[in-house]
């Protein structure tokens, strides 16, 4: 397997996870190692995140979920609903959320055990991260977002326009979200309650999107295209 679906650093490794039963790690980002096809067989392992002392990963088409603390042995937990597309953690809990529900899972014992929080509507919830002590999450195909405090009780808000959202991350103390056939990215200083369009360089399917080294930085994972911004606002395409 050469793809991989997403990555998560922690207990001083990173790990990544992709389609069957697919884990790699590193110790320093440049030399990995598979972990030997110790998950459980599923369709695609596509979130992984790090908590307090375990790697949490979840499945689309699956409601197999899994935790450990080096990315190489797994102990298989059963989560609420099956197609996950992203997670998150804070303030001890972490938040997952999928495609096709109205629901949102939550674990408060670093992945072991996890129950379902209602999201107020159900549709393709593409996207969720923490900050400022805040959860939010957001819907691919609508212009609906919601926050929560706990990952247990969700209100609703709307963003400025209807799209294809794809991702939202924190960092520099703002909320930033980009996604599919669009230049236009969202940016949030007060948790959400007013955002700001940034441009983009192209039109694009930008639908990888990570905080790192005080800059954001958008990728696509159908087009050769990558860009970075200082404040999630004023965006430059990069060579790629």
């Amino acid at each position: 397997v050469d793809t991989f679906d997403d990555i998560a650093y922690g207990n001083n490794r990173y790990v990544a996870v992709g389609p069957n039963q697919s884990t790699i790690y590193s110790t320093n980002g440049l030399n990995w190692l598979p972990s030997g096809n110790t998950l459980t067989a599923v369709s695609d392992w596509n979130a992984i995140e790090y908590g307090t002392n375990n790697f949490v990963c979840l499945a689309d088409g699956s409601d197999t979920g899994a935790y450990g603390t080096d990315g190489i042995t797994w102990t298989a937990v059963t989560v609420p609903y099956a197609n996950y597309k992203d997670i998150a953690f804070g303030s001890g809990t972490f938040v997952a959320v999928g495609s096709g529900v109205s629901n949102a899972s939550y674990s408060l014992d670093d992945g072991k055990t996890w129950a379902a929080s209602e999201l107020g509507s159900s549709g393709n919830w593409s996207g969720v991260t923490f900050g400022n002590s805040t959860f939010i999450a957001i819907k691919d195909g609508s212009d609906t977002f919601v926050t929560s405090s706990n990952g247990v009780s969700w209100t609703a808000f709307q963003l400025p326009a209807s799209g294809a959202w794809k991702r939202i991350v924190f960092g520099g103390n703002k909320f930033v979200i980009t996604g599919s056939n669009t230049t236009v990215a969202y940016v949030s200083n007060d948790n959400g309650a007013t955002w700001s369009a940034g441009t983009l360089p192209s039109t694009a399917d930008w639908d990888k999107l990570v905080f790192s080294n005080n800059r954001f930085l958008a990728a696509s994972s159908t087009s050769n295209v990558l860009a970075s911004s200082a404040d999630g606002i004023i965006w430059k395409a990069r060579g790629n």
